[in-house]
Formats: C-alpha cells, structure tokens, sequence
C-alpha cells in the first residue's frame, strides 16, 4: 500500500482494519513478541504515526485484536450450530476449539487481554456474547434432549464447565501438551462432555 493509498483508506474508514490485519498477520506468523506499533505500520505499509493514532499504544492494539478475535470466535461457533438444535453445544464446542487451533498466535492475545486491569467495553461485549453463545447451545441442546430447560443455577453451573473443558483443552493443545492424550481428537472429548452436561437436571 503507498501512502497515498493509505491516506485514501483513512479518510474511507479502512485503515484500522488494514492495521488490524497486518497486526493478525505478525502475531500469527511472527509470534506476539515481534508485535509493535511500528512493526504494524511497517506490515501495513502506511506511516508510523497511524497505528498510535487508532490505537493509542501497543496495550490499545492488543485489546482491539482480542476484541476481534472474540468477535471471530463467536462467528465460528455460529457457522458450527447453524443447521443443529440437538448437538448444538458439541457444535459450538468444536468450533471453540477448532478456531483456537486455526488462530493460535489470536487466541492467546484474546486470553492475555480478556484478563487485563482494564478492558475495553468493545472487549468485555465481545468476550462476553462468545460465553453466552456457549450457554445458549447448551441451553438448546438440553431442551432437544428431554424438552424442558434447565434450572438458572444448573445453566450457570454447566456453563461454566464446558467454557473451562473446551478453553483448557484449546489451550493444552494449541500449546503441545496433548500429545500423550487417549483422546486427541477433540470431539471425542466433547462428546464424553456433553453426555455430562446434558445429564437429567
């Protein structure tokens, strides 16, 4: 991109999402500690003064990528349940995980972020609508199952375990620790999990 194009591209709104893309395209080839604010402009081709002006600081930066991963996230879990009710949680669960494995270098910018002294409000929705995404297919799957809904507490509760199953596993695999697993394959896992989450309230 010239900078002529780059200047073209501020004024057309396009220019945060340039930098946002060259900032995924480090993290994921590079690694995050290769990610900078001039390392960014540099990817995006366009002046080093851009990225500090969207984004204020690196810290800036890496909250808007978690908050885009998130936002992704919740997108994959989607396309996954689309055409399901009954195994929409084992869906949504496989599409959790698959996207952590396809993002690694994102996912663990989303989970480093997700857990900062002060996230963006953009952040915290973000975050938030992927877990009530995983509530919501497990809340559809169980009324599939016995057509009925679970308790408020047992909801909450069950929720809370599949978020902590499908993150934990995303992230032992994503960082190598699966190896030696019985069950590498992560539907078999989710499949052991859903027989405990859909369990008669």
């Amino acid at each position: 991109m010239t900078s002529s194009n780059a200047k073209k591209s501020y004024h057309h709104g396009d220019l945060r999402a340039t930098l946002i893309n060259a900032a995924l395209e480090i993290i994921e080839n590079e690694g995050i500690d290769r990610l900078s604010l001039r390392a960014c402009a540099r990817k995006a081709e366009v002046s080093h003064a851009a990225p500090a002006h969207h984004f204020g600081t690196i810290t800036g930066l890496l909250d808007e990528l978690a908050a885009e991963g998130y936002r992704l996230l919740t997108q994959e879990m989607q396309k996954k349940t689309q055409n399901s009710t009954a195994e929409s949680l084992l869906n949504a669960g496989t599409g959790y995980i698959r996207f952590a494995v396809t993002h690694p270098g994102l996912f663990r910018v989303m989970t480093k972020m997700k857990t900062s002294p002060l996230p963006s409000e953009r952040l915290s929705k973000n975050s938030d609508e992927a877990l009530e995404f995983l509530k919501c297919a497990l809340k559809q799957s169980y009324k599939a199952e016995y057509g009925t809904l679970l308790s408020d507490n047992a909801l909450a509760t069950r929720t809370e375990l599949a978020w902590c199953t499908v993150h934990g596993y995303a992230h032992l695999y994503i960082e190598g620790m699966c190896q030696k697993f019985t069950f590498q394959d992560p539907e078999i896992i989710l499949k052991h999990l859903r027989v405990a989450l859909l369990a008669r309230d």
